[in-house]
């Protein structure tokens, strides 16, 4: 194979993997972030994960501290999701694209994961008290679920449309 065809390989290998971290935060936009939890953040990709972005308040890294985490999980990992951990307790979650279930694992509080076609993702709201977590958590995934197929062109829980990635 000559160095052409091989980069050329690469390239249709590897660019799907770096364009998901992008993708992961072009879903929500720092300031709607903000709003939701009342403190300034910044999006950013963690290091060495290309599929998820975490929004916080700068400086404040404690584990109870306001933050959203945002991951695209590939179907693989949403199956495994669904197998109980020793010590998580799962509920499934009704309503919420083709499955929804949530995962609680003391003291990490609460994951919501969420499949739509092939399409899957997994959201956490931190900061809050428990139950307005996950409310937070439901209502950012049924906004992220109304973006992969708008029924208008603008928002239909209130937040402002994020351009949309065909994640």
């Amino acid at each position: 194979m000559d160095a052409r065809r091989l980069a050329l390989v690469l390239l249709v290998l590897l660019a799907p993997a770096a364009l998901r971290a992008q993708e992961a935060c072009a879903l929500l936009r720092p300031h709607d972030v903000s709003d939701i939890l009342g403190v300034p953040v910044a999006g950013a990709a963690p290091p060495g994960a290309h599929t998820a972005c975490t929004w916080a308040a700068p400086g404040d890294a404690s584990l109870g501290s306001r933050r959203i985490v945002l991951t695209l999980l590939s179907e693989r990992a949403f199956a495994a999701g669904r197998v109980a951990e020793r010590d998580a307790r799962r509920r499934s979650v009704a309503g919420l694209g083709d499955e929804a279930y949530e995962t609680t694992l003391a003291p990490f509080g609460t994951t919501l994961s969420v499949r739509r076609g092939h399409r899957c993702l997994q959201l956490q709201v931190v900061g809050f008290s428990p139950a307005r977590d996950l409310a937070l958590e439901r209502a950012l995934a049924r906004e992220l679920l109304a973006r992969l197929n708008p029924p208008a062109a603008e928002s239909v829980h209130g937040l402002r449309a994020a351009p949309r990635a065909a994640w």
